[in-house]
């Protein structure tokens, strides 16, 4: 009775653990993940052109949300074919429409938002460059307004396929050349700045015809571009893969000493001071009259036969010299010397009588005067006595040495593009923790049955 009732609870047991089981393979995920995937439906539909053949390239969303599409316009512009920009909203209303070109035919493969708000277009002109057709370059505002434009290529067939803005705010673009290269067709590749100026180009490809269609910089700074070749691959056309990788750089220091010599001046400055002793002698010239005054009185008495008496007086002036020097001392250091002859006056007065006897009285008084001149000469004598005095600065050249380390890191360039694909997964993924949980709930259950029997 008691092994029955044992067979019993271990049967109802496995029932309960198979039913356990059942119901969480049930409910966890199934070993094989389907993912459900919606169709996407139309949301709107536009058309933009005119009467004449009007084609779009290239589109992208822009930042408010909008879309920028670039083509080509027989409609519009300037004559034969243009280049068409259109921007709409993010209902495909449009906005503003623009075209450029001129006379020939022009067009637009690709376009991208900048970094500022506007646009940069790529395509090929016959109306400008070097003959042929030229890579056409566009940089116009956020409005469609042009900025600025730039050709590209030689005298015969180039055109661009795709352009993107770099991460140093310049332009890479790929196209198509038949000016330079192998022959035939190149991959053409043009680096320009961010005013499109061009920085360097290059071609790839063989003897046949090779065409570039798109171009991205890629995370290490270099650029992946994709084509087409009929010059490689297995034959006919096939997909032209190219990877422009960085140089991998190793550094080496090196130490460079630099010596500048800078020139000190030292001014050399004479000072000349002159000291000035000035003598002055001064002779005046004096002229001096001198008046010699005589006067006769004769007083003659004639009586018959009487005596005269004859009395003469005479007065004479007499000038004789004296020296007098004068000394005038005057500021500047200047000594004056004056000398100076006077004369002296002296009034000699002489008396004669003079006796005469006759009949007759005759008083005679004869006046008369003598003037004498006499000059004397003055001399000035000027003696400049002169000192001179000398300060003396020298100028010289004096050379300092300044020594200068600076460390220059030299770069070897080699292409090695690697490319490392990397796949994240769980730990455990939910098939093998079903699978373990299973596992586990037999065993327990073998192990519950075990026991149970041998009770």
């Amino acid at each position: 009775m008691r092994s029955n009732r044992t067979y019993l609870n271990y049967t109802y047991l496995k029932i309960v653990i198979t039913a356990i089981t059942l119901i969480l393979l049930l409910t966890l995920p199934p070993l094989t993940h389907t993912t459900a995937t919606t169709e996407p439906q139309v949301e709107w539909e536009k058309t933009f052109g005119g009467r004449g053949d009007d084609r779009g390239f290239s589109v992208q969303q822009t930042s408010d949300g909008g879309y920028i599409i670039v083509g080509v316009t027989n409609s519009y512009g300037a004559g034969g074919a243009d280049v068409y920009l259109i921007k709409v909203d993010a209902n495909g209303n449009m906005q503003w429409s623009r075209t450029f070109g001129g006379p020939g035919p022009d067009r637009g493969f690709s376009v991208q938002q900048t970094s500022d708000g506007g646009y940069i277009i790529v395509g090929w002109t016959a109306s400008y460059g070097a003959g042929g057709a030229d890579v056409y370059l566009i940089k116009v505002d956020a409005n469609g307004n042009m900025q600025w434009s730039r050709t590209f290529g030689g005298g015969r067939d180039d055109w661009g396929s795709s352009v993107q803005q770099t991460s140093d705010g310049g332009y890479i673009i790929v196209g198509s050349t038949e000016s330079f290269g192998a022959g035939g067709y190149d991959v053409y590749l043009i680096k320009v700045d961010a005013n499109g100026n061009m920085q360097w180009s290059k071609t790839f490809g063989g003897g046949r015809d090779d065409w570039g269609s798109s171009v991205q910089q890629t995370s290490d700074g270099g650029y992946i571009i994709v084509g087409v070749t009929n010059s490689y691959g297995a034959g006919g056309a096939d997909v032209y893969l190219i990877k422009l990788g960085l140089r991998t750089i190793p550094t080496t220091t090196v130490t460079v000493t630099v010596t500048t010599t800078v020139t000190r001046p030292i001014t050399t400055t004479y000072t000349t001071t002159t000291t000035a002793t000035r003598v002055t002698t001064t002779t005046d010239t004096k002229t001096t009259t001198v008046t010699e005054t005589q006067t006769t009185t004769q007083t003659q008495t004639t009586t018959a036969i009487s005596t005269t008496t004859t009395t003469s007086t005479v007065t004479t002036t007499v000038v004789s010299p004296t020296t007098t020097t004068y000394t005038t001392t005057t500021t500047a250091r200047d000594t004056t010397t004056v000398t100076q002859t006077v004369p002296t006056v002296y009034t000699i007065t002489k008396t004669e009588t003079v006796h005469i006897t006759s009949p007759l009285t005759t008083t005679i008084t004869s006046p008369y005067t003598t003037t004498t001149t006499q000059t004397i000469p003055a001399t000035i004598t000027t003696t400049l006595h002169k000192t001179e005095t000398q300060t003396l600065t020298t100028t010289a050249t004096m050379p300092t040495i300044i020594t200068v380390k600076e460390i220059i890191t030299v770069k070897e360039a080699t292409y090695i593009p690697t490319a490392t694909t990397t796949i994240e997964r769980p730990l455990f993924s939910e098939e093998t923790i079903a699978l373990g949980i299973t596992i586990a709930l037999i065993t327990v259950s073998t192990l519950i049955g075990l026991w149970l029997r041998r009770r």
